[in-house]
């Protein structure tokens, strides 16, 4: 059985008892705080609360950053080798007759000879774009998201508001009625019939008053305050002014999803040319230092792997 069905047979059986309050973090029966007030919120500072103490747009901007700064790591040369060693070693100890160890000292550095290095720079360009777009998106819902839920939360409190009026207007009715129907000037279906209408409206100025705590509890987690903000402190936005003339392929290429889309595409056809440029193998220049029989002599050498 509802919960309303169970109020209305309550109802019919005998007079109501007063409605209880009903349980809101905050009294939204108390006028809203005048836009001056420092208490007040308005949907502009709850938004900028929003940027500054969102987790997930934190970590979208700082991997942007990164993205950013990895980009002129990108472009560096590949790192080169060195190679210290000596030759002409004999177990158990060397002979007279045995040969002058010989000591090298190399340093190997790899030459990209294909563009590489470029293509390398073009596919961490276009990873920073996407991590930019990505971050423009990530703070685009989220303003999104922070105005939906004050909104909500302004209209639940303007809905209880309301249902608590009316609420407290029929329980001033059933008394008014109760008096009468003890005189005998009034009948008793007709009380019974106002009680179940109090029943009504007191479930839903309970129901107002839960999605009421509920949107102040998820804009709280929004503004990562706890307790969430008060009920009465929220200000009603003014109306948007309508759009004028809109230019629908420029809102369509604004919007954070379809740039994402674009700059995905631009990385994968720059890693795509960086994967091509590697078929060719990279030149190793060699430099470096010799010692045979007491004699120094410099060694150069280019190698290219197979």
């Amino acid at each position: 059985m509802s919960l309303a069905a169970v109020l209305c047979a309550a109802a019919l059986a005998g007079p109501l008892p007063a409605p209880p309050p009903v349980p809101i973090p905050s009294s939204a029966c108390s006028e809203t705080a005048p836009p001056d007030d420092p208490s007040s919120l308005s949907l502009e500072q709850a938004i900028l609360r929003a940027r500054e103490r969102w987790p997930a747009l934190a970590a979208a901007r700082e991997r942007a950053r990164v993205r950013a700064a990895s980009e002129g790591a990108a472009a560096r040369w590949l790192n080169p080798s060195l190679e210290i060693s000596r030759e002409n070693w004999r177990p158990g100890g060397r002979a007279p007759d045995h040969p002058a160890l010989d000591s090298f000292v190399l340093l190997t550095q790899p030459v990209e000879i294909a563009g590489q290095r470029g293509a390398r720079r073009r596919v961490a360009a276009a990873e920073s774009q996407l991590a930019a777009i990505a971050s423009a998106g990530s703070e685009r819902d989220l303003v999104v998201a922070v105005s939906q839920t004050f909104l909500e939360a302004v209209r639940a409190r303007d809905v209880l508001r309301v249902l608590e009026a009316q609420r407290d207007g029929i329980a001033e009715m059933v008394a008014l009625l109760e008096r009468r129907v003890a005189e005998g000037v009034a009948a008793e279906a007709d009380l019974r019939k106002v009680e179940a209408d109090l029943g009504r409206a007191a479930i839903e100025a309970t129901r107002a008053g839960a999605d009421l705590f509920e949107a102040l509890a998820r804009l709280g987690v929004f503004l990562g305050e706890d307790p969430p903000p008060a009920a009465a402190s929220l200000l009603l936005p003014p109306p948007a002014a309508p759009p004028g003339g809109l230019d629908v392929e420029a809102a369509i290429a604004r919007r954070a999803d379809v740039q994402a889309a674009r700059a995905r595409v631009a990385a994968a056809a720059a890693a795509d040319d960086l994967e091509r440029r590697r078929r060719w193998p990279d030149l190793l220049v060699t430099a470096g230092y010799k010692r045979t029989d007491g004699i120094d002599t410099g060694v150069v050498g280019v190698a290219v792997p197979v």
